[in-house]
């Protein structure tokens, strides 16, 4: 009994270890951290997100593949994932957003959303 005691003890450790070493999905991903709407464009008319929604759009991603996405005053959780050229949430409804420059672009029915990565 004192043996496998020892034997899971020791698996249990040698996975605690990998995993606090070896960092999630995407450690090392340009894209973690919180991102939020900085303009949003329609039919060639900028505007504040602000305006348009009445409140903040934004989302912040972690290494592990999970996204917490924010507008205005709701709140939910899904998975991200890094692509060739961006980020997609994938979820019920897929959000693709390519990287310009630094900044993430989403078109939504026709509306342009441009995110910019929070310092």
């Amino acid at each position: 009994m004192k043996r496998i005691t020892a034997v899971l003890c020791a698996v249990l450790l040698v996975g605690l270890m990998l995993t606090a070493c070896g960092g999630g999905k995407y450690a090392d991903s340009k894209y973690l951290g919180k991102w939020s709407a900085t303009k949003a464009e329609y039919a060639g008319i900028e505007m504040g997100v602000e305006e348009i929604l009445g409140g903040e759009f934004s989302f912040t991603l972690d290494e592990s593949g999970k996204v917490t996405l924010k507008v205005v005053d709701e709140e939910e959780t899904g998975k991200w994932e890094e692509t060739d050229n961006g980020i997609i949430f994938d979820d019920d409804d897929k959000m693709t957003f390519e990287d310009k420059d630094g900044v993430l672009v989403m078109d939504y029915q026709g509306v342009t959303l441009t995110f910019e990565k929070a310092e």
